[in-house]
């Protein structure tokens, strides 16, 4: 269960397809905002089923 992805916060890049989903406690706009910062061209990060009840700045 992923709490933050702080230590994802230079992501670029996947080789292939990866999810982040079913995290409690970890807010979804933290999710998309990792899965937003992937390189057009590259396999996409999904995101669904994490805590929707945050606010991100």
């Amino acid at each position: 269960m992923l709490t933050n992805v702080a230590a994802l916060g230079s992501l670029e890049t996947v080789v292939q397809e990866r999810s982040i989903r079913d995290n409690e406690s970890l807010p979804t706009c933290q999710a998309q905002a990792i899965a937003a910062q992937i390189e057009p061209g590259t396999p996409t990060v999904e995101v669904t089923g994490n805590y929707a009840g945050a606010i991100c700045d």
